[in-house]
């Protein structure tokens, strides 16, 4: 199981900084930066972190209405990827 879950990990890793290119060539660096902030206070709050949820809280009601779809697409994107490589 251990081997399975470090491909798992190792795959996702891989799609996700593929997916990070993507997006910065393709809507800029300023999009892909926001979408890492999120991806990380995302990760950090799921594990307990109060004061990153609150900081998550703040950036996503802080996007401006030009950013918001991109970045939502891409972090929906990113999670069906990760979906995918588990399969």
């Amino acid at each position: 199981m251990n081997e399975q879950y470090s491909a798992l990990r190792s795959n996702v890793s891989m799609l996700g900084k593929v997916l990070g290119e993507t997006i910065k060539d393709a809507l800029g660096a300023h999009i892909l930066d926001r979408v890492e902030k999120i991806r990380k206070l995302s990760k950090s709050s799921r594990a307990g972190n109060e004061a990153n949820r609150q900081k998550l809280l703040t950036t996503l009601q802080n996007l401006s209405n030009d950013d918001l779809l991109p970045v939502a697409r891409s972090v929906s994107q990113y999670q069906n990827l990760a979906n995918t490589a588990e399969q």
